[in-house]
């Protein structure tokens, strides 16, 4: 069969943009470091994200930008998740493609540390966090207030893929912090 025969034979998916992904709730700081990536694998991972970018033709999910237009030149995996703050439950839902802007702009936490550590440039970052709110309020959709309510002890939170649950990469938050202390000395 011929490349030609092949792509005829799996026609790119039809797929909808969805700009609300940019307002995806933040990572439980008991979770951080805990992805299904880390915990499932390279092999898993690279399936994975990959069907994620073909699923949209390899276009942003959230601001459309195709792979190789403009400033585009790769799509990032994201993992969206449910989370229920009060049960400490994140379950995966999916991995869709994003482009660069868009994946820095969901981790704005991460974006603002860059920024600070001078990774990145105060006008770089204030690219990234435009694009975003551009495409939010050409969309019409609030961000949300981060939520603030109860949430579970550290120790009851689990990441959740299917029928599996994963503890906290970290056993407490004193603990999290001394290793991510040390890893800002050595860096």
């Amino acid at each position: 069969m011929s490349l030609v025969d092949k792509l005829l034979a799996n026609p790119a998916p039809e797929w909808a943009p969805r700009p609300q992904v940019l307002v995806s709730d933040p990572i439980p700081v008991a979770l951080h470091g805990r992805a299904p990536r880390s915990v499932l694998g390279t092999e898993w991972w690279d399936a994975v994200r990959f069907n994620a970018y073909r699923s949209t033709n390899y276009h942003c999910i959230a601001c459309t930008v195709k792979r190789g237009a403009h400033w585009c030149n790769r799509l990032e995996g994201h993992e969206v998740y449910e989370i229920d703050y009060l049960l400490g439950r994140m379950t995966y839902l999916e991995t869709v493609p994003l482009c660069y802007r868009c994946h820095k702009y969901i981790h704005r936490g991460y974006l603002n540390v860059q920024r600070e550590q001078g990774i990145i440039t105060l006008s770089e970052y204030n690219t990234i966090v435009r694009y975003g709110d551009d495409i939010l309020r050409i969309s019409g959709i609030k961000r949300p207030d981060p939520y603030r309510g109860p949430q579970a002890e550290w120790k009851d939170w689990r990441l959740v893929i299917g029928n599996a649950e994963f503890p906290p990469l970290f056993a407490s938050f004193k603990e999290y912090q001394e290793h991510y202390a040390t890893i800002n000395e050595e860096g």
